[in-house]
């Protein structure tokens, strides 16, 4: 079981509140960032250090708004955007990482993001991840012509990333200099090929991104290189978190729970199961097209209601799983309670 860390946070987030400031420690805060796209917030996280310069973590999206949000939260922290000391991403989704440029510029800082993910920024090749170009996707995934309208986006999103003029890389073993603390990066591939956690050593603090998130499971694989691996990567970089399993986390999204450990084990449950799914499709067919595989697996709001933007994004997932199961250095096996898997690392151990 998992619990929130701060219950007015998560009575906020049940309830639909698109913003809050919330204090996690003396020096650890998390700020609400309203988003839309069915998604209502992202979080930013705010590190003061002890001589008072603030360190951001996923400033979030950009808008008038958010930037007045942001520069109160700073306030709240005794600075102005001057103030701020750095400024570093997870990962480079928009809705993260969106305000970076302008509260770089304004602190003279540059953004800190993992070099796997600085290419597909400066190239803008992962914000064309869905495509009105149906013929196209639907000789990719083996879809029916009758289906094509279905994998029609409604309202297609546009990336609207401004890039900071300087950029930095991130890396794992990273430090964050933080005043008085001590905040370490650790590489987690798997959501984008670039994505990091922040390890808060002082306060046993995981800041996971779209990594770990407490209410749903975050898609593998959503960068400009297609995710060959991201679903391998992925089960890798939850295993790289056990040593945290104690840990609180500040996720992306939602609400700050703890402690990680039961919430990583289902993440990497559900990853297995639809493994197994997907297995199983293959398995009675071997030559089934991603659609046909996709139509057979299971999903929460029901095959029938996938349409647009949801479809082609399913249908990414599925074809990554296929790629997974049938290419993938592992062995998957299935017992009446639970898929296991053995994946095998370069080195050969298990």
């Amino acid at each position: 079981m998992i619990s929130a860390m701060i219950p007015a946070q998560l009575a906020d987030t049940t309830q639909g509140v698109d913003t809050g400031l919330y204090r996690l420690r003396d020096w650890v805060w998390c700020l609400a960032i309203p988003y839309g796209n069915g998604v209502p917030t992202s979080n930013a996280y705010l590190l003061r250090g002890n001589d008072g310069g603030v360190h951001v973590i996923d400033p979030g999206s950009d808008s008038p708004r958010n930037r007045g949000l942001m520069i109160d939260a700073l306030e709240t922290l005794g600075v102005t955007p001057t103030g701020v000391r750095s400024v570093s991403s997870t990962h480079l989704h928009h809705d993260h990482l969106g305000l970076a440029a302008w509260l770089c510029e304004l602190s003279g800082v540059p953004l800190a993001l993992h070099p796997a993910d600085l290419d597909d920024l400066r190239s803008g090749s992962a914000d064309s991840r869905y495509s009105e170009l149906t013929d196209d996707l639907a000789e990719k995934w083996g879809a029916p012509g009758w289906a094509k309208e279905r994998l029609r986006p409604t309202r297609l999103r546009r990336s609207t990333t401004r890039l900071p003029h300087e950029l930095t890389s991130l890396g794992d073993g990273s430090r964050i200099v933080v005043d008085g603390h001590s905040v370490t990066v650790i590489a987690t591939p798997g959501h984008t090929s670039g994505s990091v956690c922040f390890l808060i050593e002082d306060e046993q603090i995981v800041l996971t991104g779209d990594h770990l998130l407490p209410h749903i499971n975050a898609p593998i694989g959503r960068d400009g290189t297609g995710g060959a691996t991201a679903v391998a990567d992925y089960l890798a970089s939850l295993a790289a978190l056990a040593d945290f399993d104690e840990w609180e986390v500040g996720p992306g999204h939602g609400y700050c729970f703890g402690p990680l450990g039961p919430r990583r084990l289902t993440a990497r449950d559900h990853v297995l199961d639809r493994a197994h799914e997907v297995r199983r499709e293959l398995d009675a067919d071997p030559a089934a097209t991603t659609w046909e595989v996709a139509s057979n697996l299971t999903w929460g709001p029901g095959w029938e209601n996938l349409t647009g933007a949801v479809m082609q994004s399913a249908l990414a997932q599925t074809a990554l799983y296929q790629r997974f199961v049938t290419h993938g250095s592992h062995t998957l096996t299935a017992s009446p309670f639970r898929t296991t898997i053995r994946n095998i690392d370069r080195n050969g151990s298990q």
